[in-house]
């Protein structure tokens, strides 16, 4: 099957097929920074959730040996 290669005939059509072109491009190169963002920032908030978890385990297990003299973690520490 062949294809034809398209042709504009004037010069602002190709200007403005450019321009929209372009317009296209930028708007891919925006929405991929604001995947990779999005990506990151999940990434991140799982990583505190796993030293907030890491945090409490370690005060229960600690807490078991000795109630008295152990105080609770704090989340200060990990942005929360």
């Amino acid at each position: 099957m062949k294809y034809r290669q398209c042709s504009l005939t004037t010069k602002s059509g190709g200007k403005d097929l450019g321009m929209r072109t372009d317009a296209m491009v930028q708007r891919l190169r925006e929405s991929e920074v604001l995947h990779y963002t999005t990506c990151l920032n999940a990434l991140e908030s799982v990583r505190t959730l796993q030293l907030c978890n890491e945090a409490l385990t370690t005060w229960h297990c600690l807490q078991r040996v000795n109630a008295s003299t152990v105080s609770p973690p704090s989340l200060h520490n990990v942005g929360l």
